[in-house]
């Protein structure tokens, strides 16, 4: 299900993404984040939880996207769906951005 909040999402990013085939791997990195997100329960709860600090959901996202190798673009979308508390949501991002 898309959620109203991740069509603006989609949007930005096919407007910072220069060339369709830079866009198909960006989007092909973060469906693999979110795979090993989703496959966790833990990176789901430490997300989830207003209680941890963002410098650590940060990290986490960086070391993650390290071992990914995703480009840095991708890691900029990740922070900034962690610092607007959207990053388990990131699954209706990419369901938006399919269907724009």
């Amino acid at each position: 299900m898309i959620r109203r909040f991740a069509t603006p999402y989609a949007r930005a990013l096919a407007e910072i993404v220069p060339a369709p085939d830079e866009a198909q791997k960006l989007v092909d990195g973060l469906r693999q984040f979110e795979k090993a997100r989703a496959a966790s329960p833990e990176l789901m709860g430490i997300f989830a939880n207003p209680g941890v600090q963002l410098e650590t959901k940060l990290a986490i996202v960086s070391r993650l996207a390290q071992r990914l190798a995703l480009p840095d673009l991708g890691v900029r979308v990740l922070e900034v769906l962690v610092r607007n508390q959207r990053i388990n949501d990131l699954q209706s991002v990419l369901e938006a951005w399919q269907k724009k």
